[in-house]
């Protein structure tokens, strides 16, 4: 090889070399990362835009791990202008990474004028994947809204009921629903006990008291388990029904009250199992009256005007 062949091979491999770094665009290009490498994006840059871009202008890529996987988040800066930054999913290989980011890229550098580099406008927003297995239980407790305010609680359940009055001890059922915010709450109740029976004249009368309470609670104390003080007022349906008499009757009247008492409460996951001491009076006065057979006189015993009463219930927390 003679000197003037080889001054052409070596001015030809200098040029060669020296159009390297051109062919990886002008645009500077950094990334934190290999997939996708600064090279990477730049050599797509070069593809898509003139140069790879204006040299004045400048890229970055970082990836970053989330709760939904690998991001990538695209900043490109030009003097004179704020940062701009796009943020996109991960998806696909390192290839498909640097693609995505050089896209990214060119389409904002390509509608910016030379003579004035700027971002064009706000970005296309990125659809985020649709979430998936356990993703979308969170998905979901993050978009709905809270549907009532913070600590309320609603309790509905049952209980077994024994009461004391002057016809001395009886049991029962009773239903009861329970709205506790804070240390404040309501109490709804509805209760029937077993049939008693009152001895008038020459038979006896058989009544029953289905008893509908709404009461009132304010906390006096609170740890692992909390006690209530109760009051309210209570509706009673009477009905007698009279057995042994020469003309037996049935009859109804009602009864207005009001009771008061204490109640403690124990959580137990979604259930709440309780105690109620508490008493009501029935101030009306209520009697049954019988008239003696060939006569006119009338024989009455009165109805019990008070009761104690003692609930064993659990609830269940719906709300």
């Amino acid at each position: 090889m003679n000197l003037a062949s080889l001054t052409l091979a070596c001015a030809f491999a200098i040029s060669f070399l020296a159009g390297l770094p051109a062919a990886k665009g002008a645009t500077r290009v950094s990334s934190n990362t290999n997939c996708p490498s600064a090279d990477a994006v730049s050599l797509k840059l070069v593809g898509l835009l003139s140069a790879g871009g204006p040299a004045s202008a400048s890229a970055r890529v970082r990836a970053e791990s989330n709760r939904d996987g690998l991001s990538l988040f695209i900043e490109v800066s030009t003097p004179g202008e704020e940062t701009h930054q796009r943020v996109l999913p991960a998806t696909g290989d390192c290839e498909s990474h640097a693609e995505a980011a050089a896209l990214i890229i060119a389409a904002w550098l390509d509608a910016i004028p030379a003579a004035a580099l700027a971002a064009p406008g706000v970005p296309p927003r990125v659809q985020e994947p649709a979430p998936t297995g356990g993703d979308a239980e969170d998905f979901l407790e993050e978009e709905e809204p809270e549907p009532v305010p913070k600590g309320l609680r609603t309790l509905l359940g049952g209980a077994l009921l024994g009461l004391v009055d002057g016809q001395g001890a009886d049991t029962g059922l009773s239903f009861d629903g329970a709205l506790l915010l804070g240390q404040l709450g309501l109490t709804v109740t509805t209760s029937l006990a077993w049939p008693r029976g009152v001895a008038v004249g020459q038979g006896t009368a058989n009544y029953w008291r289905p008893t509908f309470e709404l009461n009132a609670m304010a906390q006096l104390y609170h740890a692992k388990w909390s006690l209530y003080a109760q009051a309210g007022p209570a509706l009673a349906l009477l009905f007698v029904h009279g057995t042994g008499f020469r003309s037996n009757r049935s009859d109804y009247s009602y009864e207005l009250s009001a009771g008061a008492g204490l109640r403690a409460m124990v959580p137990w996951n979604n259930k709440t199992a309780w105690l109620t001491v508490g008493g009501i009076l029935w101030p009306q006065d209520r009697k049954v009256e019988s008239t003696v057979a060939g006569s006119s006189t009338i024989l009455s015993a009165p109805l019990p005007g008070w009761e104690v009463r003692l609930a064993l219930g659990l609830s269940w927390r719906v709300l």
